[in-house]
């Protein structure tokens, strides 16, 4: 299955606000290390479509967990 989201610029300022208050906190620091407001969005979109396209497709049913190495 493929998700697409083409609506990213068309997104209010405050949604960067809003993420806030629901993106888990490594999720809202990655977001948050982006210096332009359109990269911090599409990084909340990334993560919000995958949520969605996990949940939709049964593969999870609680909030993905994810790691990093050294390289990021």
């Amino acid at each position: 299955m493929l998700y697409v989201f083409n609506g990213a610029d068309q997104l209010p300022d405050d949604f960067i606000q809003t993420c806030s208050f629901f993106l888990p906190k490594w999720r809202l620091e990655k977001m948050l290390s982006f210096r332009f407001a359109a990269d911090r969005k599409q990084c909340a979109i990334a993560y919000l479509m995958l949520v969605y396209a996990l949940k939709k497709e049964f593969v999870f049913i609680t909030l993905p967990e994810f790691s990093y190495n050294a390289f990021g």
